[in-house]
């Protein structure tokens, strides 16, 4: 409560009240990179920013100026230099990342994961939650992307761009699957980065919401529909396996 009041008695020349919004005030220590590192670093407390919960948000002069310094980034509601000129303020919109699922799932500490996987979200932005219900997601797959892979979106029928899924990487997206989540399990979620071949021949945009499902989910139990995208069959998942057996895991 004290580190609150001492807040708001630094920045309450470019912050207003509003009881109508959820933000989230985010500081950090002035650094000589500091915008490069708004986008990627905002939500991660772990990484220096400091955060309290409370209904502000920034000036409008601050916002627009915040906006225009980070290309418009949906993530950032704005950005300010304190009185203090060695803190640097944040404003969050809401809790969400942005995915169609933020309203049913509650986040959670941030689980580590490798610069691998963190890359393949957009700015590296992304979190760890867990589900207050069950969860409908949709994996697309095919030839070498199999049923049980890593990764799923919240959209059907999403396009290759949208999920930034290069030739290369040999997913056909001939299949479908239907996933139930159900409540109580651990999930990443936020959105697709783009992703470019590795000749520089194919860029695909991405920007579709990107799930990384759990190590070892449980597919024969979530998974409760597939759909041949070439002949317009339905299969449960038992109808599948018996199908396409070697579609399943590699």
């Amino acid at each position: 409560m004290k580190f609150l009041i001492f807040l708001f008695s630094i920045f309450s020349s470019s912050l207003i009240l509003n009881a109508n919004q959820n933000i989230g005030l985010y500081v950090k220590k002035n650094t000589s990179n500091f915008f490069s590192l708004a986008v990627k670093e905002a939500f991660d407390e772990h990484a220096g920013w400091y955060k309290c919960s409370n209904d502000v948000a920034l000036d409008e002069s601050a916002v627009n100026s915040a906006k225009n310094q980070l290309n418009n980034s949906s993530k950032i509601t704005g950005i300010t230099q304190s009185k203090r000129k060695d803190l640097y303020v944040v404003a969050v919109t809401g809790t969400g990342i942005g995915t169609k699922i933020d309203n049913l799932v509650t986040e959670i500490a941030k689980i580590n994961l490798p610069p691998s996987v963190t890359s393949t979200f957009e700015n590296s932005i992304f979190k760890t939650v867990t589900t207050n219900q069950s969860v409908t997601l949709n994996r697309a797959f095919g030839n070498q992307a199999y049923l049980k892979g890593g990764f799923a979106t919240t959209k059907a029928n999403a396009t290759r761009s949208e999920l930034a899924l290069l030739d290369e990487w040999n997913n056909n997206m001939r299949f479908e699957a239907t996933i139930e989540v159900p409540a109580g399990q651990t999930l990443n979620i936020g959105k697709v980065a783009p992703q470019t071949s590795s000749n520089g021949l194919q860029t695909l945009a991405g920007g579709g919401d990107q799930i990384l499902m759990p190590q070892n989910w449980n597919y024969q139990n979530w998974v409760k529909k597939v759909v041949d995208k070439n002949t317009g069959i339905e299969y449960t998942y038992s109808q599948f396996q018996t199908a396409f057996p070697n579609m399943i895991t590699p």
